[in-house]
């Protein structure tokens, strides 16, 4: 403990689980990407921009919800919280997005119902609604201290 602070790291099984399937889901991506650069010369590949980015953003991620961080933010102060909450909606989900150029999406792009949703989704007006209403509901007097007492729950149960 330092000057107070709780420093243990908060090994969240679901949360290393996600980020270690979102990392094999792109890099499999990528491989299929270049498996197609080889059969199409004129697909675009895959810049070590995009892939640092991507991985950039799941290493800020994972240090976000993993590390002391976490703990404190979870259980200390409110104001690591609030920081922890805008690097991951201004700086993490930008890095990660910025990491999937269009050779990754295509793929997913051709199948018709997805192509509807994600123009859908990513109409400036339509993003702007979901991410305010998500953030606005999450942070609801009922819903939020709900989260915290199944996390108290949580850790309760690992620790």
């Amino acid at each position: 403990m330092l000057n107070g602070l709780a420093l243990t790291w908060s090994w969240s099984p679901g949360a290393v689980m996600f980020l270690l399937l979102l990392c094999l889901l792109y890099l499999w991506a990528l491989w299929q990407a270049r498996r197609r650069l080889r059969n199409d010369p004129e697909e675009q590949p895959v810049s070590a921009y995009h892939i640092a980015a991507f991985f950039g953003g799941i290493v800020i991620v994972a240090l976000l919800v993993l590390s002391p961080i976490n703990t404190i933010a979870r259980t200390q102060l409110f104001s690591v919280h609030l920081a922890q909450v805008v690097i991951l909606t201004s700086v993490c989900a930008p890095l990660i997005l910025a990491g999937c150029p269009a050779a990754l999406l295509h793929p997913l792009l051709e199948i018709p119902i997805v192509r509807r949703i994600i123009r859908l989704l990513t109409f400036p007006l339509v993003a702007w609604l979901i991410f305010n209403a998500t953030f606005l509901l999450w942070h609801t007097p009922k819903l939020y201290n709900a989260s915290l007492v199944d996390s108290s729950v949580y850790e309760a149960v690992v620790h």
